[in-house]
């Protein structure tokens, strides 16, 4: 209330995919924003463990009109190699959760982490295929990268693009499979543009290359062929 008056603000974002950890913590601010009869609407980052009918409705009520899922990968494989906690159970069960609740969603995929493949890739698609749809879904190939972090453990030399000189983690360093090729990105694009609510990924090469011209760095076995279209 007192952020409201003071910024006087029309809406606030829960980050960070964190909002429902703990789910009875969450469902208690719902309630005590209810309570105080804060009309604000908001968003939220979500995880989709522990959503149901009864939360989604709560969120609804307390003024929440959208619901960013932060899935980051689709297909059972890859929600295993990256630790995400939770399955494609979960995952459609929280969207059709917030679609009967009429709260809009968007899912973002995080494609290229360790292990990732052209099946991986289709494995995900055919899956959000067959669930209740979000409003959105976000497709972006790379994955930020840091130091001393199980993600980057389990990452090989060659799978590690800097934007800065090798060994520069201050600055952006990602996660890219050297074996997906052009062709996988284009099957991914081609796929993305099925749907108008799919959001087709940006092309890696055209955004590590650029990329390469504003930061000036320089690239570890990585790969990059500059000249292709």
């Amino acid at each position: 209330m007192e952020a409201k008056r003071f910024w006087n603000l029309d809406y606030f974002f829960f980050v960070d995919s964190v909002f429902n950890f703990p789910v009875d913590h969450a469902c208690a601010l719902c309630e005590e924003i209810i309570r105080r009869e804060v009309t604000i609407k908001w968003y939220a980052n979500v995880n989709p463990v522990g959503i149901s009918d009864d939360m989604a409705a709560l969120m609804a009520r307390s003024g929440c009109i959208g619901a960013d899922v932060g899935i980051d990968v689709a297909s059972e494989e890859m929600l295993e190699r990256m630790g995400k906690g939770f399955t494609q159970a979960d995952i459609a069960r929280a969207s059709a959760c917030y679609k009967k609740a009429g709260i809009a969603t968007s899912f973002q995929l995080l494609l290229g982490g360790p292990g990732e493949t052209r099946e991986t890739v289709t494995d995900g698609f055919k899956f959000l295929e067959s669930m209740p749809q979000p409003d959105n879904i976000l497709t972006v190939f790379g994955i930020r990268i840091y130091p001393e972090t199980p993600l980057f453990a389990v990452s090989k030399p060659e799978d590690i693009v800097f934007m800065g000189a090798s060994g520069d983690y201050l600055s952006p360093t990602f996660h890219y499979p050297h074996n997906l090729t052009r062709e996988d990105f284009q099957m991914a694009e081609d796929w993305c543009k099925k749907y108008p609510h799919w959001s087709t990924p940006l092309d890696p090469w055209q955004y590590f290359n650029v990329m390469r011209v504003t930061r000036t760095p320089k690239f570890g076995k990585f790969k990059i062929n500059a000249a292709a279209p």
